[in-house]
């Protein structure tokens, strides 16, 4: 009996040894492709606000001069041309004083209430077709310049779920001061 255990012993240990080992290669080959995706989200939203930056400085000339036929179809043009970018808005007290769209048009159901952070998350409620918008908002001049990121529902949550992964991974590596001890 004595004999018949050890080699018993020896495959469970060995069986054992091998689902810790594929545990561990799975665990760390999802770490490795959430930080990919991790990766792939901040250089798309640095490519996003980049563009929104542009469009911004071209929008900062027009609110200087004066809102007319080509300086409606500048904006169309640089909304238009930038892949991830959908319109440009410049808003004087409150109200839609250039556009990018026909008509001097918005896309948000109330734009004067939103608060005047530079990155803004906009829910569906808070839009004309109910659809989440990121935007990007600057006060210049007295005119307040929105550039409006066209991505739809999917990419936007997407992203967010992504950027949840990053945060949790950042704080897998850098944990967080619970001490009152400064670091």
């Amino acid at each position: 009996m004595r004999h018949a255990s050890i080699p018993v012993a020896a495959a469970t240990t060995m069986f054992l040894l091998g689902v810790f080992i594929i545990n561990l290669q799975v665990w760390y080959s999802a770490r490795a492709d959430s930080l990919a995706e991790a990766h792939y989200v901040v250089r798309n939203m640095n490519v996003i606000l980049k563009e929104a930056r542009h469009a911004t400085e071209m929008a900062k000339q027009l609110a200087e001069n004066e809102c007319d036929a080509e300086g409606q179809y500048r904006l169309g043009t640089e909304a238009a041309l930038q892949p991830h970018l959908r319109t440009i808005v410049i808003l004087k007290n409150d109200a839609v004083w250039c556009s990018s769209l026909p008509g001097n048009r918005v896309l948000l159901v109330n734009s004067s209430v939103l608060p005047e952070s530079s990155l803004l998350l906009v829910p569906s409620a808070s839009t004309v077709n109910g659809l989440p918008v990121l935007l990007y908002q600057t006060i210049h001049a007295g005119s307040r310049i929105i550039v409006r990121e066209g991505a739809n529902k999917q990419v936007i949550s997407s992203q967010a779920d992504s950027l949840i992964k990053i945060s949790r991974i950042w704080a897998d590596f850098f944990p967080a001061n619970t001490s009152n001890q400064p670091i």
